[in-house]
């Protein structure tokens, strides 16, 4: 139960910052007003996550707090039930097979910490909740979620799994490809965006599901490609211009809004219907209805 972590280390400090390893710090109000001088202005307090704790932080915007408190919470939640995060660690490093698909493939922290987080995350602040601004709320959360650790870690482990092995699949189908530069660029690039080295963490429900699929269409893509440049080459035109509208997008901001990652999620829908079609897409998508969706954002 919690009262373990409660009379563990509740704070450490380091380089002149509080490290707080359990909520320890109060609440977090949605904003806080300032005064400098003549000068009125708003701040909104939050946490941050530091890695072997959080700090209490001043954030600029509401959703900028929302989104640091939202990974500290994470944080919170693997310190107040170490036992359950090191087993979840265990059963990833010890998973062989895991281990070995992700070989090649660049991440942003080590396999077992990348799964563990994403993992505590869906259990206990998934994108569709508010994250707590109390330690009441907190310990509230924490005591009504942990039985579900268990099948959030089978269903984030599963997706990954299923992910890790159609990317090992396509790196093999694309080694195979010599002497088609252009097509063989813009899958990297399509590679990059899917998969950067912090996609466990960020990629979202529910296309973290759906990474599988858009993986298979890169894979049958290279499979019909010899023999079919010309009709490749003119598929990839139809999705250039959108795909270099969610790159200035997605460079514009450090955190693109909801309405935007709609937008880059139907662009991966669009070049399943395009280069897979019999995979079928999560919604109906076009190149009026991106054009659309892109004049919107605009």
């Amino acid at each position: 139960r919690l009262a373990g972590a409660r009379n563990s280390g509740a704070a450490l400090v380091a380089a002149g910052e509080t490290l707080h390893r359990r909520w320890d710090f109060g609440d977090l109000p949605e904003q806080r007003p300032v005064a400098h001088g003549d000068m009125q202005f708003r701040v909104f307090p939050a946490i941050e996550d530091r890695g072997q704790g959080v700090a209490r932080v001043e954030a600029a915007t509401q959703a900028e707090a929302e989104v640091l408190i939202r990974e500290a919470v994470v944080r919170l939640a693997e310190l107040a039930l170490p036992q359950q995060a090191k087993e979840l660690r265990r059963r990833i490093a010890e998973d062989r097979e895991f281990v070995l698909l992700v070989q090649g493939l660049e991440l942003d922290r080590p396999l077992p910490d990348a799964v563990a987080h994403r993992v505590f995350a869906e259990c206990f602040v998934p994108a569709d909740a508010l994250p707590p601004r109390t330690r009441a709320a907190f310990e509230a959360l924490i005591e009504a979620h942990r039985a579900a650790l268990a099948e959030s870690s089978d269903r984030v482990i599963a997706e990954l799994r299923a992910t890790l092995q159609a990317w090992r699949l396509v790196r093999v189908a694309r080694e195979q490809m010599r002497g088609f530069e252009s097509a063989v660029a813009d899958v990297d690039a399509q590679l990059a965006a899917l998969m950067p080295s912090e996609f466990i963490a960020t990629t979202p429900e529910p296309w973290l599901a759906q990474l599988p699929r858009y993986l298979k269409a890169i894979a049958r893509r290279l499979e019909r490609l010899p023999g079919h440049e010309r009709r490749d080459a003119e598929l990839a035109r139809r999705i250039a211009p959108f795909a270099a509208a969610w790159r200035k997008l997605a460079r514009s901001a450090e955190r693109a809004p909801p309405a935007a990652q709609h937008f880059r999620w139907m662009l991966e829908e669009f070049r399943v219907s395009l280069f897979a079609q019999d995979l079928g897409t999560r919604m109906p998508v076009s190149e009026k209805r991106l054009a659309a969706e892109l004049a919107a954002l605009r």
